[in-house]
């Protein structure tokens, strides 16, 4: 699916489920940067593999559409 803003292009590839993301996608921000993981009810979730328009690649954990931490991290992120 491709959306076209008036900031750019923003592009998901990957599974659906009930029109919403749902499984393994990948999106791609008009920016460049692009993540790559789980997907549930619309909202990344899970493991994922993060790409910087730079090349930088980081994999993390993300939760109801929130970044947790990046594997490796052992230190919990603030709650603020």
């Amino acid at each position: 699916m491709v959306w076209r803003t008036d900031k750019g292009t923003m592009i998901y590839e990957g599974d659906y489920l009930d029109d919403a993301k749902h499984g393994f996608g990948k999106f791609t921000w008009p920016n460049g940067n692009v993540y790559e993981g789980g997907w549930q009810n619309g909202k990344r979730h899970g493991k994922a593999t993060f790409v910087t328009s730079t090349g930088k690649q980081k994999v993390g954990f993300w939760h109801d559409d929130k970044f947790v931490k990046w594997e490796g991290d052992d230190a919990e992120p603030s709650q603020a």
